[in-house]
């Protein structure tokens, strides 16, 4: 107030609140406006978001590389099964900070990635949490201390999907032994790959476009596959194959093999690959 006791003091001098408006300020201002309008247009989170939850800068920036990790992991969840049918998920994050980490960003993004398919609304660290409501998703959350973190600050993220049919997942090699849809990531050279689908153990990019196919544990399989790619001018981009050394048996051996094309293969020639005798399962995935 004009009139405050303080404005009348010798040894007092009062001035007003000018420091936002220099010239350097507004341009610092617009330069950080700007940036944050882009990154959200992006879908890039923002530390100092209106009514998101308050994340340290620092934290922000020591989990957002593994923003694509989260996402990319929970769409992949998703486009394993029915997604009516992924209601009851846990994510576990392995960590160099173990209990300490601050796991907020990550499952923003992980529920983004499971809800943004089905959904007309862009997911963010805004409305993550009301997007899962309405997706009526319960999602748990546990915190691991990693030792092989190799001085990153995240080691890697699993979701499982928990007490789901088996006729809700088109592709069954992603149950564990327990019948939990489980996967497992990391990063590694600021790309996203998959090292678990279910009991199987496997590295593969979630990048492009890719087949996973389920068949026997023989030779001649990536031979057979391999060849009816070839001829219906898909080129092969890379190839992982690994055994299921959980369920398999001497009997009836199980393999999976993950195989990055350039192009999406037709409806006929996903028969041909099908209809190999030794086949089991073969889906189409993208991430372009």
């Amino acid at each position: 107030p004009h009139d405050h006791p303080l404005l009348h003091l010798p040894q007092v001098i009062c001035t007003p609140h000018l420091g936002s408006s220099t010239k350097e300020a507004q341009e610092t201002v617009s330069v950080e406006i700007a940036e944050a309008v882009i990154n959200g247009l992006n879908g890039i989170p923002s530390a100092t978001a209106i009514n998101a939850p308050i994340l340290p800068e620092n934290v922000v920036a020591e989990l957002m590389p593994y923003v694509s990790l989260a996402e990319r992991l929970g769409r992949f969840v998703v486009e394993l099964m029915d997604e009516s049918h992924a209601k009851d998920i846990h994510v576990e994050y392995t960590s160099r900070q173990g209990e300490d980490l601050d796991p907020r960003l990550l499952r923003a993004m992980v529920i983004k990635g499971m809800v943004e398919l089905s959904s007309a609304a862009t997911v963010n660290l805004v409305n993550c949490e009301v997007a899962s409501q309405k997706q009526k998703l319960e999602i748990t959350e546990s915190k691991m201390f990693g030792r092989g973190c190799d001085g990153n600050t995240l080691e890697s993220i699993a979701i499982e999907v928990r007490s789901v049919a088996d006729d809700s997942c088109p592709f069954c090699p992603a149950f564990t032994k327990g019948g939990f849809i489980r996967v497992r990531g990391v990063l590694k050279d600021d790309i996203p790959w998959i090292t678990h689908i279910g009991d199987y153990t496997l590295s593969l990019p979630l990048q492009g476009e890719f087949l996973l196919i389920r068949n026997m544990d023989m030779p001649g399989q990536i031979g057979s596959i391999g060849t009816i790619l070839a001829r219906q001018q898909i080129n092969i981009t890379f190839m992982a194959c690994t055994r299921n050394l959980v369920k398999s048996s001497e009997e009836d051996p199980m393999a999976l093999m993950a195989i990055g094309v350039d192009s999406r293969p037709s409806n006929d020639t996903m028969k041909l690959l099908k209809s190999v005798g030794t086949t089991k399962e073969v889906v189409y995935f993208s991430f372009s």
